[in-house]
Order: C-alpha cells, then sequence, then structure tokens
C-alpha cells in the first residue's frame, strides 16, 4: 500500500508539472501573439474597446473625444449628430451592448488607417433586449499628434 501510495504522488507530482507547463507554454504563446501587433494596432484597437465600453456605459463625452474635429459618419453626420444619436439612444434604452463579433480587419498607412468589423448591438429597458441588430462597420482612422482619432465611419445592417 504505501508503494502505491508512493507511485500516486509521483502521478500527481508529474501531472502538476505537467499543467505547470503548459500554462507556461500558453503565457508564452499569448505574449507572442501579442508581440506580432504593431503599436498602431494595438492603440487602435484600444481606442476601439475604449469607445464600445464609453457606448455602454452611456458615456457620450468619451465618444466624443475619440472622434476627430471633421468625424463624417453616414449620411454625412457630424459629432454633433452622433452625439444626438447616443443621447436617443441612451434615452430610449436603459441597456445598451455593443459586441464585437468576428475578425476585426487593419489595414495602416503611415499616418491613418481603415478598420473593417462586424458588431451586434442590443438595447433593452430590462433583462431581454428590445432590439438586436448586427451591423458590419468601417471607419477610417488618423494619427494625430501620436493619438489614433475616429475619421469617418460607416455601418450597414447586415
Amino acid at each position: 500500500m504505501y508503494t502505491l501510495t508512493r507511485w500516486t504522488y509521483r502521478l500527481k507530482d508529474q501531472t502538476r508539472q505537467q499543467c505547470w507547463r503548459g500554462i507556461g507554454l500558453l503565457i508564452l504563446l499569448l505574449a507572442l501573439g501579442a508581440c506580432s501587433q504593431t503599436p498602431d494596432e494595438t492603440q487602435i484597437k484600444q481606442q476601439l474597446d475604449e469607445i464600445i465600453d464609453a457606448i455602454e456605459a452611456r458615456e457620450s463625452r468619451v465618444v466624443l473625444g475619440k472622434l476627430a474635429d471633421h468625424f463624417s459618419g453616414p449620411n454625412n453626420q457630424n459629432k454633433r449628430d452622433i452625439h444626438q444619436l447616443m443621447i436617443a439612444s441612451f434615452l430610449r434604452y436603459k441597456n445598451i451592448k455593443v459586441i464585437r463579433t468576428g475578425l476585426t480587419d487593419i489595414q495602416i498607412q503611415e499616418q491613418s488607417a481603415r478598420v473593417t468589423f462586424d458588431v451586434t448591438l442590443t438595447g433593452a429597458n430590462r433583462l431581454i433586449p428590445e432590439h438586436l441588430r448586427n451591423y458590419r462597420v468601417s471607419t477610417g482612422w488618423n494619427k494625430i499628434d501620436g493619438d489614433w482619432l475616429l475619421l469617418q465611419a460607416d455601418w450597414k445592417a447586415k
């Protein structure tokens, strides 16, 4: 019995070591994956995530701060129009959720970038969404004073 118990402990130690090796390998792969993105890609994704978080938190000023002064949206909407659209949505829905789905395609050329992605947008006053829609979003970004700002956006229902 003592031998069996000792063997079990060795087996547990080997399993534990394999688990830690697996975790170490996973961390290494994640770190290498993060290194494959350019700093500009990372900054743009951060800006995009901050815009999404601000919409969900109903913080229109944060969103507007991420838009370039000469922002242009669908049908030539400007920053003021986007602000009014957000206010109307915030008044209509208590809970707004923006879920980025699919891959984000980022193409960078010097100080400008094109980013395309899909989102699911939901609006609800309680737990169950009253509004749910999928969109394909195409955006244009400019790097101004070291910061990536959203210059143009267009979205179409899928």
